[in-house]
């Protein structure tokens, strides 16, 4: 059991993965893309 512990906790979200590259996600007409913070959109 505490394998599986261990093992998610080793997983990052998609968010985290990103955030950790300065960017964030987002979905446009159901494809998600990759933006640098802080970029306007409308």
């Amino acid at each position: 059991m505490s394998d599986t512990a261990s093992s998610t906790a080793e997983l990052k979200l998609p968010k985290d993965l990103a955030a950790e590259k300065g960017m964030v996600n987002v979905q446009i007409d159901g494809v998600w893309y990759q933006f640098p913070k802080g970029t306007r959109m409308i």
